[in-house]
């Protein structure tokens, strides 16, 4: 009886020890393969994208904010994928909720160009204006153009410039070069053509 109980708690420690070491091989190759925004972008870079895909797909499913805005990338531009701006919107608008930057700029852009969705400048400033106040010069350049040119807005020669200058100091040229033509005719400034002459040198 004895010999026969020593069997049984032999064979449930083996066994137990067989559950432990499945369970940690299972945990380190979960480790080691598991998807990580490093391994995704990486895999991105190197024009992988099916398997970047998957791996933002799945961060993206875990709430990782960077993750949603670059599946919105893919989608955008078909790259893992077919193009679908309807899904790239989407997954723009998750970041965006969340407070990323190039979401907002993004949404923004599709909601100036009509792409998925029904051009609308009014939408389309309100994203740009997110992505501006928070430094994206992408984001400041176009917002200047929007105000320049009336888009969604009352004309604003005064706020175009001061919106051109924030991207300008952050090395968009083309702020640069459209500051120098306020300077040049006078828009929203003082006629200054020395100063217009500054400004296109330094673009």
């Amino acid at each position: 009886y004895e010999f026969k109980n020593s069997l049984v708690f032999r064979s449930i420690t083996i066994l137990f020890g067989l559950v432990l070491i499945l369970t940690l091989i299972l945990g380190v190759t979960f480790l080691l393969f598991r998807a990580t925004i490093e391994k995704a972008e990486t895999a991105y870079k190197n024009a992988d994208y099916k398997t970047a895909l998957t791996m933002f797909e799945d961060l993206a499913y875990q709430n990782n904010t960077k993750a949603k805005y670059s599946l919105g990338v893919m989608y955008y531009k078909g790259e893992g994928a077919t193009k679908d701006y309807i899904k790239a919107k989407d997954w723009y608008e998750k970041a965006a909720d969340q407070g990323n930057v190039d979401a907002q700029y993004s949404l923004g852009v599709m909601y100036y160009k009509g792409e998925g969705v029904t051009k609308d400048y009014i939408k389309a400033k309100d994203w740009y204006e997110k992505a501006a106040y928070k430094g994206n010069v992408d984001a400041q350049y176009t917002l200047g153009v929007m105000y320049y040119k009336g888009e969604g807005v009352t004309k604003d020669y005064i706020k175009a410039k001061e919106l051109w200058e924030k991207a300008a100091a952050q090395g968009n040229v083309v702020a640069q070069m459209n500051l120098g033509m306020l300077y040049f005719n006078g828009y929203g400034v003082t006629k200054d053509y020395i100063k217009a002459k500054e400004l296109w040198e330094k673009a």
